[in-house]
């Protein structure tokens, strides 16, 4: 075993957990909120339901920590929010992710900076109108305050490509396929040392749907 790996690693059977708590309980004060974030994050990555429970349980333990820096909070917010929105636990996402913006407000330290995307795409395929509305809301407002990743700014231009068609927007829509699109074919990270971290991935069906919307001529109005 490495010397990390007793926080950074998935193990978690008897003697991993017991090994755990142990050097948790020696280590410094002002490190063992970023060990058991590290460690749950490891649990979450698992495909083992034990695990991710474990993982979703040391999470809520920062959350409810009196004593966890800000940003530790809302980082565990947003890993529950995103590992829930990704294993299609939606309503439970959505508190998480709500959650997280509410106590990050203007200072996303700790966030991934996509929890208002990730609450945006629930709002859209749940589809009632005042989901939409604030779906539009919240793509809009992170869209004057970008994420940094070409990814995520994909990301964010495919979900309001979506909900400006859900909402009848045609002309808006279309302005978010194109940059959508453009999004798609970057190359470089903007990144100096990174240039080919976090680009954009968009599979041939969800091209051919952006350019059909760029284009005026959407194929479907709710979904690549």
């Amino acid at each position: 075993m490495g010397r990390d790996d007793w926080y950074r690693s998935s193990d978690w059977d008897a003697k991993a957990r017991a090994e755990f708590e142990t050097r948790l309980a020696r280590a410094r004060g002002d490190t063992r909120v970023q060990y058991r974030r590290i460690k749950a994050l490891a649990l979450l990555e698992s495909t083992d339901g034990i695990k991710a429970t474990a993982g979703r349980e040391m999470l809520l333990s920062i959350v409810h920590d009196g004593d966890a820096p800000r940003f530790e909070v809302v980082g565990a917010l947003c890993l529950l929010g995103a590992h829930l929105h990704d294993t299609g636990a939606f309503a439970e996402a959505e508190v998480y992710l709500r959650h997280a913006l509410a106590v990050m407000g203007t200072n996303e330290s700790g966030s991934t900076g996509l929890e208002a995307i990730r609450l945006a795409e629930i709002l859209l395929d749940r589809g009632r109108p005042d989901d939409l509305a604030e779906a539009q809301d919240l793509l809009e407002r992170r869209a004057a305050d970008p994420p940094t990743f070409v990814a995520s700014r994909f990301r964010l231009a495919l979900a309001a490509t979506r909900v400006a068609l859900a909402r009848g927007q045609a002309e808006v829509a279309s302005d978010w396929a194109r940059a959508a699109l453009t999004y798609a074919s970057a190359k470089h990270s903007g990144l100096a040392n990174h240039p080919t971290l976090l680009l954009a991935k968009a599979n041939k069906s969800t091209r051919a749907w952006l350019e059909s919307v760029a284009a005026g001529k959407p194929r479907d109005t709710r979904k690549p």
